[in-house]
């Protein structure tokens, strides 16, 4: 469920299938496929509908439904007395007016994979024909077919007519009643927490990833006051000890594995953030100032003399990489103590906010940069060292063997070149090794290995016959996207969890559902 927003989505979807074959209406594929289009429209109307009834949050209703975007217009448009047909809107044909592009719309581009793994649709959406499937999905679909009027919805599809009365006719299917319902609702908990694990591949690794969001939630979720809440969950995860316990939050036993590897991945994303601003910062110098290099060497030898890189290297204070080490990791904060000026998250937040002023080429904003990069990979460096005491940094990850032999660039080549390569070097040795090793030539590997899949290029910085010449500054450093914002979202759509202005806390049925899938 990596890749989709909301919950409701997961039964909906299977219960217009499963009507659409009930009904007669997907008697062929192309019935099939253009009921199944009308219907989407429909959903996401009417979820933009009941949120503009009730003047609540869009997050609650129509957000992330499919389209939406484009169907406001429309919906505008009808609550001003003008005609809306659906028709109109889920046309396949290269027409404004069209709401999604991909031919099965929304579900065929998020959510698709997802019900096809999950054993809740069969078929294939490029050979035109998907299905209900009979054992897990029937009774999602019959349950949500047990709450709504599925008469006067098919009737819309069928008519081509949308009106405001048929809207707000329909809102029990707007995603925000899935809270209101009984047996739909616990099936999907079913769904996503795996509790009939009857999902082998990938239930286990959700089930345990929401447990866990949802015990933070129970022990701190009053820190969202402080924080965004996934920021709050993402430095409560990083601030865990080799137990995975802190302070604050003790994990429970059969989810430390979890917590663990998730502190894991926060670790690799602080790193990937540090290495990120240090090449697109470079990059941004050499469109600049930079005179065409021939090769990588050359790029490193421009590099040392930038005056950036001079800069930083006189705002650190160190000629030698040991002593800024032994200074910076001396003077670290708490992992805990996320709110201090010099903690790695701190650091983080600091460069994608500089990044914005150092991207025009700007020697002192650009030093800035480089000098909060720098002070992240030392103390990323210092917690893996103190921590795994020279240890393998993924052991607490259940990757394949050589998972990462193909990637220069992890915590296993940060662990080696911080005790191995960088100690005998210079700071400013460091910073030209970090801008070609790292940056420059990892860039040019990735962007090849991509060119041999796509015959469109991914360089930000071309080889040519004249030398290494900027393609493209449309970068900046930035986080991965691990879902932790759709999961909670998920999981408040399941009456799992509230947020408020005390936070994120578990409900009742939360604390119900959290103290099941502890004991199982």
């Amino acid at each position: 469920t990596n890749v989709t927003d909301r919950a409701r989505c997961y039964s909906l979807y299977p219960w217009v299938i499963w009507s659409l074959d009930r009904r007669g209406m997907a008697r062929d594929k192309d019935e099939l496929l253009r009921n199944f289009r009308r219907s989407e429209c429909l959903l996401t109307l009417i979820a933009a509908r009941h949120a503009r009834k009730t003047g609540e949050d869009s997050r609650h209703h129509g957000a992330g439904m499919a389209g939406r975007d484009a169907l406001l217009p429309a919906l505008g448009a009808l609550e001003e007395g003008r005609p809306l047909r659906l028709s109109t809107h889920a046309t396949r044909d290269d027409v404004p007016e069209r709401y999604f592009k991909n031919a099965w719309g929304g579900m065929g581009q998020y959510y698709l994979g997802s019900l096809q793994d999950l054993q809740l649709l069969d078929g294939s959406s490029k050979k035109g024909w998907i299905l209900c499937s009979q054992e897990r999905a029937e009774p999602l679909a019959q349950a949500v077919g047990a709450r709504v009027n599925g008469d006067l919805f098919f009737r819309t599809i069928t008519d081509d007519e949308v009106t405001i009365q048929r809207l707000d006719g329909l809102s029990t299917l707007c995603p925000c009643k899935l809270r209101e319902t009984s047996r739909e609702r616990e099936l999907m908990v079913d769904l996503m927490l795996d509790r009939r694990g009857a999902d082998a591949s990938t239930g286990p690794a959700r089930k345990a990833s929401l447990l866990l969001l949802m015990h933070w939630a129970q022990t701190n979720g009053d820190l969202a006051q402080e924080l965004a809440a996934v920021d709050a969950y993402q430095s409560s995860l990083y601030a865990l000890d080799e137990r995975a316990q802190s302070s604050r939050w003790v994990v429970p036993p059969n989810l430390v594995t979890t917590a663990k590897a998730w502190r894991t991945y926060e670790r690799n994303d602080l790193m990937s953030v540090a290495v990120q601003a240090i090449f697109y910062t470079g990059l941004c110098r050499y469109s600049v100032y930079g005179t065409p290099c021939a090769n990588s060497a050359q790029f490193g030898e421009w590099w040392s003399r930038d005056e950036a890189m001079r800069l930083a290297c006189r705002r650190m204070k160190s000629r030698s990489w040991a002593d800024l080490r032994d200074r910076v990791t001396s003077r670290a904060p708490s992992r805990e103590d996320w709110t201090h000026d010099d903690h790695e998250y701190a650091l983080r937040n600091r460069i994608v906010q500089s990044y914005v002023h150092a991207s025009g080429g700007d020697a002192a904003a650009a030093a800035e940069v480089i000098e909060s990069a720098i002070r992240l990979i030392l103390l990323v460096a210092h917690r893996e060292g103190s921590a795994g005491a020279g240890g393998d940094p993924y052991a607490d990850c259940p990757l394949p063997p050589n998972y990462d032999a193909d990637y220069p660039i992890t915590l296993r080549t940060l662990q080696h070149a911080s005790t191995r390569v960088w100690p005998s070097m210079g700071t400013d040795q460091v910073l030209t090794w970090l801008a070609t090793e790292w940056g420059l030539k990892t860039h040019l590997m990735v962007a090849l290995r991509k060119l041999r899949q796509s015959p469109k290029h991914t360089f930000k910085l071309l080889p040519t016959e004249d030398g290494l010449k900027v393609q493209s500054l449309n970068v900046a450093p930035s986080t991965t996207m691990p879902r932790l914002f759709q999961a909670l979202e998920i999981l408040e759509e399941l009456a799992l969890i509230e947020s408020g202005d005390d936070g994120v806390r578990l409900s009742a049925d939360g604390a119900c559902v959290l103290a099941h899938g502890l004991a199982h």
